[in-house]
């Protein structure tokens, strides 16, 4: 909600976030009030799921970011030529966070990005990754492992790569 233009009241973004993954159940009215600019929010709105849906989009990209605005500042984003989330990282020991949702191309903000070709899950207290959520082409993660370095390698459970 926050990305796409509902502010809270009692809570920052990263409190509000932290919420949501550990206890959505304790969202009140009270952190939830809408942005005043409903053209905006709208906007962020129509391609909120766009932003998820890798295999019907074209290119789905990673990128750092090299172009900031006067109003967006983040490290990374995701996303293709119709929108794009931002993330920051509070901290060296967080995860990056979702700050910011955009509808605007990815390459106006990161000149040089990546395709994404895998997205694996993982459990925050695990260290290998378990799941293979998407593939860009059937078949291909555990095709092409041999291109991946030892390190990445150790981080992916073997039934993932063996296409399990």
């Amino acid at each position: 909600m926050h990305l796409t233009g509902i502010r809270s009241k009692t809570l920052n973004a990263e409190e509000f976030f932290d919420v949501c993954l550990t206890n959505p159940a304790n969202i009140t009215i009270e952190d939830c009030t809408p942005n005043h600019d409903v053209i905006l929010r709208s906007a962020k709105v129509s391609i909120l799921y766009k932003m998820f849906d890798f295999k019907n989009s074209k290119l789905y990209k990673i990128g750092d970011v090299s172009t900031m605005s006067l109003y967006n500042t983040f490290d990374i984003a995701t996303g293709n030529s119709e929108g794009l989330i931002g993330y920051s990282q509070p901290n060296p020991k967080s995860l990056p966070m979702p700050i910011t949702l955009i509808n605007a191309p990815i390459s106006d903000y990161c000149k040089e990005s990546y395709k994404i070709m895998f997205v694996l899950q993982k459990q925050i207290m695990r260290n290998k990754y378990r799941n293979c959520i998407y593939e860009i082409k059937k078949g291909l993660l555990s095709k092409e492992q041999g291109l991946f370095s030892p390190e990445l390698r150790g981080l992916i459970e073997e039934n993932i790569l063996n296409g399990e």
